[in-house]
């Protein structure tokens, strides 16, 4: 069994940070809560860019990571923003 520690790696744990991210603007957006849940999108955006980063450069690169980092992506700048952009054209 492995320990979390050794299974996630640097770069794994900045795309979970991407994908909590997503998901409270997600909850700021359906709070009403539209600016500070643009402001965790831009700020998903830099963690996004650093986890891709840290994985090629500690040469730590997985499937689970490019899984993971795809399925946060798809939160954080897919839903997130349609819902973001759902929320703004409805009020």
């Amino acid at each position: 069994m492995y320990k979390m520690q050794t299974y996630l790696k640097k770069a794994d744990i900045l795309t979970f940070l991407n994908i909590s991210l997503g998901f409270a603007a997600m909850v700021f957006i359906l709070n009403n809560n539209i600016d500070s849940a643009a402001r965790l999108i831009i700020v998903a955006v830099v963690a996004d860019g650093f986890d891709g980063y840290f994985a090629r450069r500690s040469k730590t690169e997985s499937e689970f990571g490019m899984n993971f980092d795809s399925l946060s992506d798809c939160i954080s700048f897919g839903v997130a923003p349609a819902l973001l952009i759902y929320s703004y054209v409805s009020e």
